[in-house]
């Protein structure tokens, strides 16, 4: 019998999941439980990289994994857990922050992004609390290399991000350590991770050169989930944003809210004023949970103006909420019970742990430290 490659994944847990976590993640998760070794876990330690009611963080831990659950995950068919339960995985960030370069790190996208967010915000606020000495513009001009780094265009933080948490530098090496305490083959994820995928790629290859073969080198498994647009159209769907459909809402909640505030072709002032459907987000809707013929109907609907939008976007909303409805019986199942659901995480954490520590007795052998603590 062929042994199962292993895979490993995990969300932050910022509550309650909306529908395209479910599409770009959870959906596939549970259809890949059958062919992979899964491991998906709740990543907690990422998600205080950024401020967070510290009194709401349970709560966000159990809701993201009841809809885990709710969703299709099946315990007996993979392991379910929260990252914090499992301390391994920070010893091993730790011990991979000695083979990653610091210039490597700085040259990660997403670091970039989020480091010229965060110094634009503390060079506005320090603007706004009194120093007038140059404009906001200027400072940020200041803040950055006038050189690019990588093919991304961004350029690279030097000055001025101060109060950036390096957490937000190190993130990509506690992920890599995620995935490579598992000993994980394939990792799920979009495009906007592949480079952290690479990084975790080099990082094992580092250790594996010079230590001992110890990791191995995993694969990318890029998403074929559809991107899931906000209901403002412009944005992917995200709860920051708020243009997000959460899975926990009621039948009628749910109608209410896309029939009021999904954006639809703005050419449509009238009833007799036709549209363009490729360029209408509601229709995009109806690509993902309508069929063909209601498809049709919506294209035509819209071009011909024989239809008004209010009744495209119940009809969408019906489909979605026929999509969930065995979301929410689960999940009505598993709020029965909730210390079940606690049950599944402790399960879930020592599977986790007995595999995290034989990976970390390997580790400590391979750096010449004593192996087993004691």
């Amino acid at each position: 019998m062929t042994k199962k490659k292993r895979l490993l994944s995990g969300m932050q847990p910022s509550g309650a999941l909306h529908l395209g976590n479910y599409l770009g993640a959870l959906k596939q998760w549970v259809e890949r439980m059958d062919i992979y070794d899964c491991y998906y876990c709740v990543v907690d330690y990422h998600a205080i990289t950024i401020p967070y009611d510290t009194e709401q963080m349970k709560t966000r831990i159990f809701d993201a994994t009841v809809d885990y659950l709710a969703g299709g995950l099946d315990p007996e068919k993979c392991v379910i857990f929260v990252q914090s339960d499992v301390p391994e995985h920070m010893e091993l960030a730790w011990i991979f922050n000695a083979v990653t370069p610091l210039g490597q790190l700085m040259r990660m996208t997403q670091f970039k992004q989020k480091a010229q967010h965060a110094a634009a915000k503390v060079l506005g606020d320090s603007n706004a609390s009194g120093n007038e000495d140059d404009d906001v513009q200027s400072d940020l001009s200041d803040a950055f290399d006038t050189d690019t780094t990588g093919d991304d265009g961004l350029k690279v933080p030097l000055s001025g991000i101060g109060k950036i948490n390096s957490g937000l530098l190190n993130y990509p090496v506690l992920q890599a350590a995620d995935i490579l305490i598992y000993k994980a083959e394939v990792v799920p994820v979009g495009e906007d991770q592949v480079q952290h995928i690479e990084l975790t790629r080099d990082i094992a290859r580092r250790f594996n050169n010079r230590f001992n073969d110890v990791f191995p080198l995993c694969e990318a498994m890029l998403s074929e989930a559809p991107r899931v647009m906000g209901l403002d159209g412009v944005n992917k769907m995200s709860k920051s944003l708020g243009n997000h459909i959460p899975l926990n809402l009621g039948r009628k909640q749910l109608t209410k809210l896309v029939t009021k505030q999904a954006v639809s072709d703005s050419r449509r002032v009238t009833l007799e004023d036709p549209g363009v459907p490729e360029e209408c987000n509601v229709y995009a809707y109806h690509k993902l949970f309508s069929t063909e013929e209601e498809q049709q109907w919506a294209h035509d609907g819209c071009t011909q103006a024989s239809i008004g939008c209010f009744h495209c976007k119940k009809a969408v909303a019906k489909n979605i909420n026929d999509l969930l409805d065995p979301i929410r019986e689960r999940r009505e199942e598993i709020l029965k019970s909730p210390d079940t659901v606690n049950d599944i995480l402790a399960e879930g954490a020592k599977k986790a742990r007995a595999v995290a520590q034989e990976t970390l007795e390997q580790t400590r052998e391979a750096l010449g430290f004593l192996g087993k603590p004691r």
